[in-house]
């Protein structure tokens, strides 16, 4: 982000006319936006989901198999190396689980995401043109949302790239 702004202020200060700069809070966005806060609901039924499947599959088999280890271990029984197998297979198989959900959620996450840059993107655009700004960025990683031709400098950037051995 500090690069991005030592490059606003050194385009503004060459400028025949002071940069004019819009700031979206990501943050915000998500927190008070339809788009933010359904995301945020997707992300959360996701979670349940996954968590509720976990309970059933992995939490409440993992108690009892602990609850009838400690039965085995008190009684001396000969099945507490059986049950200690199953504890280890059951363990492995549920940590893979929680990787696979922690995987399909980030997934969830990303693909929606881009959703809401996407359409914040397009929103921001539209704003940043109406407010004849020259440049609109977001607080959240330094994103550029919208540039104007005023200050891009792609053609110059490829005829010096042309110039260098």
């Amino acid at each position: 982000m500090r690069h991005v702004l030592f490059a606003l202020f050194a385009l503004g200060c060459a400028a025949p006319r002071p940069l004019k700069v819009g700031v979206v809070n990501m943050k915000t966005i998500m927190d008070k936006s339809v788009w933010g806060r359904k995301h945020q609901r997707v992300i959360s039924a996701a979670l349940a989901k996954r968590e509720k499947h976990w309970t059933t599959t992995c939490g409440d088999p993992l108690k009892a198999l602990a609850q009838k280890r400690k039965q085995a271990e008190l009684k001396k029984s000969p099945e507490l190396q059986l049950l200690q197998e199953k504890d280890k297979k059951l363990r492995r198989r549920c940590y893979a689980l929680k990787v696979q959900y922690q995987n399909e959620v980030k997934v969830i996450n990303e693909n929606y995401s881009v959703k809401i840059l996407d359409k914040v993107k397009e929103t921001a655009t539209i704003i940043g043109r109406t407010l004849q700004l020259d440049l609109v960025v977001t607080r959240f990683r330094g994103i550029v949302l919208y540039a104007s031709e005023r200050v891009d400098i792609t053609d110059r950037v490829v005829v010096a790239l042309e110039e260098s051995p």
